[in-house]
C-alpha cells in the first residue's frame, strides 16, 4: 500500500465531557464491552508494527488520535507512540500526525508537543458559548466554551494548526448567519460542519436536527460564506464546501463518505479490536485485534463481509438526482437521516441551490 489512515482510539469511549449528542456515546453503548479501557504500551507498539508491515517503502501514513476523549491517555503516551512510530521508520515512510480533542486538557505542554510534532489538531467548538454551551457540558455539567477556546489559543500561539470540528443541531440550524459570524468573529479559517445524528435506533432527542431544518441551514451558511467570499474577506476553509468544489472541478473527494464511497477505515480501540469504521465500531463488525490479525487478515474477515452487505441502500430519488455526482448518496451513517422523510432529501434541496455556483467557484478556488 502506498498511503494508509490508522485511527487510533487511545481512551477508548471514556470522556471528560458529557455532550449531549455524543454518537460514540451511544455507539459504546450497544457493544457487549463499552469501553476498551487505556491502550497499553504493547498494543500501541503492535498498531505501529501492523500498518508498517503493510507498507510500501515511502508511503504515506497518517496516525488519527480519536475518542472518546484521546488525550485522557496522557501526553506520555502520545510521546512514546511517536518516538516508536520514528525509530520503527526505517522504510522511510512519510508519517503524519493528528488529533480529534474536546481541548479541555490542552495547556502549553501539550501544545508544544503538537508543535513540535507537526501534528494537526481538530478541536470540537459549537461555534459560540450560546450554542456551544447548550449541549457541550463536562463531567459536572457545566458549559465548556470558555475553555476550549483558551485551549485554541495556546495550540495557536505555539503555531499549531488547527482545525474546528461544530456539530449542526437542531438550535443551531435556526440561526445560520449567527453560525457563521461567530465563526468568522472568532477567526475560525477551517471548519467541518457535522450534522447532529439521532442515535443508532433512529430514537429522536431536541438537539437532532430534522432534514429539512439541515438544507435551510446550509443553503443560508452557504449564502454568507459565498458573500464573505465576494466582499474579499479572509477565506472561512468548510471542508464540505471544498470537496464539493473539487468535484466540480471533476476531481476527487478527501472526506469519507462524501461522494457516497464507502472507504473501509483502520479504526482500533484501547484494547487493539479493529473495526471498518468510526461510525460502526460496533460487535458484529469487529474485523480482529492487532496482536493477532494483519491488516490483509482484517479486509478479509468476516466483519468485514457483513460490513459490506450491511450497506444501507440509496434512496430512489437517487436514480433520477440531478446533482447525485456531487452526492453520490452520502455517507452511509448520514442516510438514515437524509432520507427520513419520505420523497425530500436535503442534500439535493442544498445542492439544486449551490451546484451551479460551486461550478464556477471551481474556476479559480483550490
Amino acid at each position: 500500500m502506498n498511503r494508509f489512515s490508522a485511527l487510533i482510539k487511545p481512551a477508548s469511549s471514556l470522556c471528560d465531557m458529557r455532550c449531549r449528542y455524543c454518537f460514540y456515546c451511544d455507539e459504546a453503548a450497544r457493544r457487549e464491552q463499552k469501553s476498551y479501557g487505556m491502550m497499553r504500551p504493547e498494543t500501541a507498539r503492535a498498531v505501529v508494527d501492523r500498518v508498517f508491515a503493510c507498507l510500501s517503502p515511502r508511503a504515506h501514513v497518517n496516525f488519527a488520535f480519536q475518542g472518546g476523549e484521546p488525550t485522557l491517555a496522557g501526553l506520555e503516551f502520545f510521546r512514546d507512540f511517536v518516538a516508536y512510530a520514528e525509530a520503527a521508520n526505517s522504510s522511510n515512510f512519510r508519517l503524519a500526525w493528528s488529533i480529534q480533542t474536546n481541548g479541555l486538557s490542552i495547556d502549553e505542554e501539550w501544545a508544544a508537543f503538537f508543535a513540535q510534532k507537526h501534528f494537526l489538531v481538530g478541536l470540537s467548538l459549537d461555534a459560540s458559548g450560546e450554542f456551544h454551551d447548550q449541549n457541550r457540558l463536562d463531567a459536572t455539567g457545566r458549559g465548556t466554551f470558555s475553555r476550549v477556546m483558551r485551549a485554541r489559543r495556546a495550540l495557536l500561539r505555539a503555531g499549531v494548526p488547527v482545525n474546528v470540528l461544530t456539530v449542526v443541531t437542531r438550535q443551531m440550524a435556526s440561526h445560520p448567519r449567527a453560525v457563521f459570524q461567530a465563526l468568522q468573529k472568532n477567526a475560525i479559517d477551517y471548519v467541518q460542519l457535522i450534522p447532529c445524528l439521532s442515535p443508532l435506533d433512529g430514537a429522536l432527542a431536541p438537539h437532532d436536527l430534522r432534514p429539512k431544518d439541515y438544507a435551510s441551514f446550509m443553503k443560508d451558511f452557504f449564502t454568507q460564506w459565498c458573500m464573505s467570499l465576494r466582499t474579499g474577506g479572509q477565506r472561512m476553509h468548510v471542508r464540505y464546501f471544498d470537496n464539493l468544489i473539487s468535484l466540480a472541478r471533476g476531481g476527487e473527494c478527501e472526506q469519507c463518505g462524501a461522494a457516497g464511497q464507502c472507504t473501509p477505515q483502520f479504526v482500533v480501540e484501547g484494547d487493539g479490536s479493529i473495526f471498518p469504521c468510526d461510525f460502526y465500531a460496533l460487535d458484529e463488525f469487529c474485523l480482529g485485534n492487532v496482536h493477532t490479525h494483519s491488516v490483509e487478515d482484517t479486509l478479509q474477515s468476516e466483519g468485514m463481509r457483513r460490513f459490506a452487505q450491511d450497506f444501507a441502500p440509496r434512496s430512489e430519488m437517487c436514480a433520477s438526482c440531478e446533482v447525485f455526482a456531487l452526492c453520490g448518496g452520502g455517507c452511509r451513517r448520514y442516510r438514515s437521516f437524509y432520507f427520513r422523510e419520505k420523497g425530500y432529501c436535503p442534500q439535493r434541496d442544498f445542492l439544486l441551490q449551490a451546484a451551479g455556483i460551486l461550478q464556477r467557484l471551481s474556476r479559480y478556488l483550490h
